[in-house]
C-alpha cells in the first residue's frame, strides 16, 4: 500500500511540475498535441451569382468585375453597397472583360444606383452592342479605360474570383452533359 501511495505521489509531482501547454481544442488540457493551425489570410473579395456569370468584388483593390445579367444589376448593386457601407469605401473601379449581355447587362443598374464608381476599365476588343452602349450613355468619356490585352484572370488578386468563374463554368458544362444523355 505505501508503495501505491509513494508511486501516486511520484506521478502526480511529475505531471505537476511539466510544462503547461494550452490544447488548440479545448484550451484548458495538457492532452492534446494537435499543432495549432496558421492563420488563415482573409479573402478579401466576394463572388454575386448574377444570371449564368458570378461577378466578383474585391474590396482590398476596390474593384467590381463585370455587372452579371439585366435581371441581376440591382443584386449585384445591394451587394456592393453593403460591402461599400461596412468598409468604408469611397470609390470603386469597374472592370469589363466581355460585352455580351450575361456580363454587362446589368450595367445600367450599376452605374446609376452606384454613385462612386472612378474608372471602367474595358479590356480586349469592344464589341458595339446596345449594353455597351448603354454604359456610354450613363458615363463620363474621360471616366474610361480602354486596354487591348484581354483581363488576365491569373494575376494575383484574381486567384479566387478565376476559380469562382472556373467552377461555376465547369459545372454547368457538367450538368449540360449530365441532361443531355439523360
Amino acid at each position: 500500500m505505501k508503495k501505491i501511495i509513494l508511486l501516486i505521489t511520484i506521478l502526480v509531482l511529475i505531471t505537476g511540475c511539466q510544462q503547461s501547454t494550452v490544447c488548440p481544442i479545448c484550451e484548458d488540457c495538457n492532452v492534446c498535441d494537435i499543432e495549432p493551425e496558421e492563420p488563415v489570410e482573409e479573402i478579401k473579395e466576394i463572388s454575386i451569382k448574377a444570371g449564368l456569370i458570378d461577378v466578383t468584388f474585391n474590396y482590398d483593390t476596390n474593384t467590381l468585375i463585370n455587372c452579371g445579367d439585366r435581371a441581376y444589376g440591382d443584386v449585384v448593386v445591394e451587394e456592393v453597397l453593403d460591402i461599400i457601407d461596412e468598409k468604408s469605401i469611397e470609390e470603386i473601379d469597374l472592370i469589363i472583360t466581355e460585352y455580351t449581355s450575361d456580363y454587362i447587362g446589368g450595367c445600367e443598374s450599376v452605374l446609376i444606383r452606384l454613385p462612386n464608381i472612378n474608372k471602367i476599365h474595358f479590356y480586349g476588343e469592344v464589341v458595339d452592342t446596345e449594353n455597351y452602349k448603354t454604359i456610354l450613355k450613363w458615363t463620363n468619356p474621360n471616366d474610361l479605360v480602354y486596354h487591348e490585352e484581354e483581363f488576365d484572370w491569373t494575376a494575383k488578386d484574381w486567384g479566387v474570383g478565376f476559380l469562382n468563374y472556373f467552377l461555376t463554368r465547369l459545372s454547368k458544362l457538367i450538368s449540360q452533359e449530365f441532361n443531355q444523355k439523360l
